[in-house]
């Protein structure tokens, strides 16, 4: 009786401890369709915990809605698409793993809160996408990297949208588009050594700009592009790109400084701090003394008339010229001021 009951136990425990090792370290497949993430049945009976890996692939769709959301490691691929609207999200890798993977796929922040945490690199790649356009993602894993080799990335604050990160690393090509007076990217390293790594940056005058302020290093040494238009702000204006507390190593490779109508802005002299001493449709980047500073972008876009309202103002002129005619010849052609006789 002894002995059952010593087996008993035996049993209850080692069911115990592989029970809790699957729920700290299961891959949780999503399958059947489209759904919100705490539908236990898309996830094969439960959904992740800590500890757990999440896989969304083949073009499903993922909506986090709740708080309190959480696993070790998200893989999404082959178009599928996780959508944070509300709640929380956690992703919390503390092995020698990603806690995000996004390969030709999509994470949108739309509301709520992502954190991705972790000690090593997370990755966008195959045209891998991140959005955030309200709430935020947390991104306090070492690295972000876009890319690898000649993979791809985009990462696009936009709206409400706020990113916070500790560093991005470009490997293969990456975008940054931030769009939005309350957008921001903020606390972020950038680093882009990888011989063939391009990172372009695509920024409108409205937006908050990237505050690195406490990162260690800007660091813009490969083939990046600064795209910048300045529609919607004309006249003599200052906007700060970016603001840090580092070093930066370089700077833009490429810029790209336009106007709808006009094309690209010509290149100025310092205008010292005043854009009012710039020349009309004049530009000029400050790049500081490398250090505890920040790039600062300074132009002169002076107004142009619309296509619409030039035809009109050529119309009126041709008009009034017209008049000038008829009124210095008021008896002919030839301009002479005698009467023709009838």
């Amino acid at each position: 009786m002894k002995k059952a009951a010593e087996n008993l136990l035996f049993v209850i425990i080692f069911s115990l401890a592989s029970l809790s090792i699957q729920a700290s370290g299961a891959t949780l497949t999503w399958s059947g369709g489209d759904g919100d993430w705490d539908n236990d049945a898309r996830w094969g009976g439960t959904q992740p915990v800590s500890g757990d890996q999440a896989q969304v692939n083949n073009g499903n769709k993922v909506t986090v809605n709740l708080a309190g959301e959480i696993a070790s490691r998200l893989n999404l691929s082959n178009g599928s698409t996780v959508n944070a609207n509300a709640g929380s999200l956690t992703l919390n890798a503390v092995s020698n793993t990603a806690s995000l993977s996004i390969n030709n796929s999509s994470l949108n922040v739309a509301g709520g809160a992502v954190v991705v945490s972790g000690v090593v690199n997370n990755f966008l790649q195959n045209s891998g996408v991140i959005n955030v356009s309200a709430g935020s993602l947390s991104h306090t894993a070492t690295n972000l990297r876009f890319g690898d080799g000649p993979s791809t990335g985009t990462l696009t604050v936009s709206g409400s949208g706020q990113w916070t990160s500790g560093s991005l690393i470009i490997v293969g090509t990456g975008n940054i588009n931030l769009t939005g007076s309350s957008a921001q990217i903020s606390g972020v390293a950038i680093a882009n050594t990888a011989a063939g790594a391009a990172l372009t940056f695509n920024l409108t005058p409205d937006s908050g700009g990237i505050n690195a302020i406490g990162a260690t290093n800007v660091n813009l040494t490969q083939t990046d592009t600064l795209n910048f238009n300045t529609d919607g702000y004309l006249g003599a204006r200052t906007v700060q790109l970016f603001n840090y507390s580092g070093t930066l190593t370089s700077t833009f490779d490429t810029t790209n400084i336009t106007r709808t109508g006009v094309g690209s802005l010509l290149l100025g002299s310092n205008p010292l701090g005043n854009p009012a001493s710039l020349g009309a449709n004049e530009y000029y980047l400050d790049y500081g003394d490398g250090s505890n500073d920040s790039i600062t972008l300074y132009y002169n876009a002076v107004a142009v008339p619309e296509p619409s309202t030039l035809a009109l103002l050529i119309g009126g002129g041709a008009m009034l010229f017209g008049m000038r005619r008829r009124i210095q010849h008021p008896f002919g052609s030839s301009g002479s001021s005698v009467p023709r006789e009838l």
